[in-house]
């Protein structure tokens, strides 16, 4: 049970706070300001990344607007985290939101799905600071 909490409250709620760092690329971070060469695997993460943006800007507002509520800020990151994933590991994500639904039967595949959710979420994240793309603005 520490563990689920861990991955499914706490480490959302640390990057909300800026205490871990985002599972999405939510602003642009430093380095990012001189565009890369374009090439095929560039543009291909800047074109999820722009679908990221338009389909998941409501869920990071919800993120943003959380203030000081643990559970709310969970919940938004999560939210955040599986729409994301919607779009750029949908297999992922379905797994993931599948154990979700079975978490009180099955919390260790819903922590498996979740942390294999976030692994790719990383890689994600590796790929659009290397092409200077953003999601959000």
């Amino acid at each position: 049970v520490g563990a689920a909490f861990d991955r499914v409250v706490a480490m959302p709620l640390a990057r909300v706070r800026g205490e871990a760092p985002p599972a999405v690329p939510l602003l642009p971070t430093a380095g990012t300001a001189s565009a890369p060469a374009e090439t095929d695997e560039h543009l291909n993460v800047k074109a999820a990344a722009q679908v990221v943006g338009s389909k998941c800007s409501e869920r990071f507002q919800a993120m943003v607007a959380c203030g000081d509520d643990a559970k709310r800020c969970a919940d938004a990151a999560i939210a955040l985290q599986h729409c994301v994933a919607s779009v750029v590991c949908p297999d992922a994500a379905e797994t993931f939101r599948s154990a979700a639904i079975r978490a009180d039967k099955d919390p260790d595949a819903a922590n498996e799905a979740y942390a294999a959710m976030n692994a790719a979420l990383d890689e994600f994240q590796k790929d659009v600071k290397r092409s200077g793309a953003r999601c959000f603005d």
